[in-house]
């Protein structure tokens, strides 16, 4: 799988997941979408597991589930951001952040932030994009409540693009 990579512009991959945790993850955050992560590279994503980790585009495809849809959205931006939320994507991996199960389980219960050393895919993103983009993105939107489809709700908003979709 390649991945569409243009200089200068953040992407994201938004995953409709089909396994039994993808399907809790939409039913319980009620988004269309149980997954996202970091387009690094026309090879690379970054991505959650155990830990923030690199993973190869067809890697992460067969990890995902082959027959799920995807979305790749893609935002336009200067130099200075697009270092900068890429920078802050390779530092939770640089730095193994932990995956966020019970920041998961906040998102549902709707309480308070369990861990700020640990993101859940979602919540790793939106702060990427609060740090980076101040100006253009409500700092009051607490990303350990944004889900998968509130963060491409946000992006959208930002002016993001769909650069493509498809099944993996």
């Amino acid at each position: 799988m390649k991945l569409p990579v243009k200089p200068n512009r953040i992407e994201f991959i938004f995953i409709e997941g089909k396994s039994f945790i993808s399907r809790l993850i939409r039913f319980f955050t009620r988004s269309k979408f149980s997954h996202v992560a970091y387009i690094n590279g026309e090879d690379e994503v970054i991505t959650t597991g155990k830990f923030w980790h690199y993973e190869s585009a067809d890697s992460f495809a067969n990890r995902e589930g082959r027959g799920c849809k995807y979305i790749i959205l893609g935002l336009d931006v200067d130099r200075v951001r697009f270092l900068c939320v890429n920078h802050y994507m390779n530092n939770l991996v640089k730095r193994r952040v932990r995956y966020n199960w019970l920041g998961v389980i906040a998102f549902v219960l709707k309480l308070r932030r369990i861990s700020d050393k640990k993101k859940f895919c979602s919540q790793g993103c939106m702060d990427a994009v609060q740090m980076c983009f101040g100006d253009l993105c409500d700092s009051n939107i607490k990303s350990q409540y944004v889900s998968p489809e509130m963060f491409y709700m946000v992006l959208r908003a930002m002016g993001a693009k769909r650069i493509k979709e498809g099944v993996l």
